[in-house]
C-alpha cells in the first residue's frame, strides 16, 4: 500500500510503502520509500519527447546509428519521433513519467524519481502531510522493524495511519496537494 506523506524541500512528492507479508513461510513487515518529481502536462512531454527523439545525436547515442553510417541522410528523424511516441507514448523518453491526475484542467505526469530504502529525515521536509510525531514513529518502526517478524502494535499503527489519511493514497488527491506545495506554475 502507498501513503504519500509530503513534500521534500527539493520539491519531490514522498511516498512510504507499506506491506506485511503475513503467511507460512514468512511473517515480516517491510517499509520503503520513494519520489515522484517535475510535473508535466502531456502537451509538454509530447513536444519535449519530440525534440529529443527527432535529434540524431539521441538515437547515436544510443548506438542505434553512427556517424558512418550512409543511411544518416536518409532518415526523417521528426517521423522517427512520431512514430515513437504514438506507438511507444512519450513517458519514457524524457525520464519515467506516470500519469497523476488532472489538475486545473489538464492531465499531469510525474517523474519517478527514486525508491526503495530511500528514509528521508524530518529536516528535509518543505511540508508533512501527516503530523510529525506520526511521522516519527514511523521512521522509528522503519529503522527497528524493517523486514523484522511482525508484531501486531507496528501493524496496528500502519493501519490506523492509512485509515486516517486515505485521501493520500490516492494518486489524484496527492498529485493536488503536491503542485499546490510547489506553487506549480505561480
Amino acid at each position: 500500500m502507498r501513503l504519500y506523506i509530503g513534500v521534500t524541500k527539493g520539491e519531490e512528492l514522498y511516498y512510504i510503502e507499506w506491506d506485511k507479508v503475513d503467511n507460512e513461510q514468512r511473517k515480516t513487515f517491510t517499509l520503503s520509500g520513494g519520489c515522484y518529481d517535475e510535473p508535466k502536462t502531456e502537451e509538454e512531454g509530447e513536444n519535449e519527447a519530440k525534440k529529443v527523439l527527432s535529434d540524431s545525436s539521441y538515437w547515436r547515442d544510443l548506438d542505434y546509428i553512427n556517424d558512418e553510417c550512409f543511411l544518416n541522410d536518409f532518415i526523417d528523424f521528426d517521423k522517427v519521433a512520431e512514430y515513437v511516441i504514438n506507438n511507444d507514448g512519450w513517458e519514457n523518453t524524457n525520464g519515467e513519467y506516470s500519469h497523476f491526475g488532472e489538475y486545473e484542467n489538464e492531465e499531469i505526469y510525474l517523474n519517478f524519481s527514486s525508491c526503495g530504502q530511500h528514509q528521508e529525515e524530518i529536516k528535509n521536509f518543505k511540508q508533512l502531510f501527516i503530523s510529525e510525531d506520526e511521522f516519527k514513529t514511523l521512521n522509528k518502526i522503519w529503522k527497528e522493524r524493517h523486514l523484522k517478524p511482525l508484531r501486531i502494535n507496528e501493524v496496528d499503527f500502519m493501519i490506523l495511519l492509512f485509515n486516517k489519511y486515505k485521501n493520500l493514497c490516492s494518486d489524484e488527491e496527492a498529485l493536488k496537494k503536491y503542485l499546490d506545495c510547489i506553487k506549480w506554475r505561480q
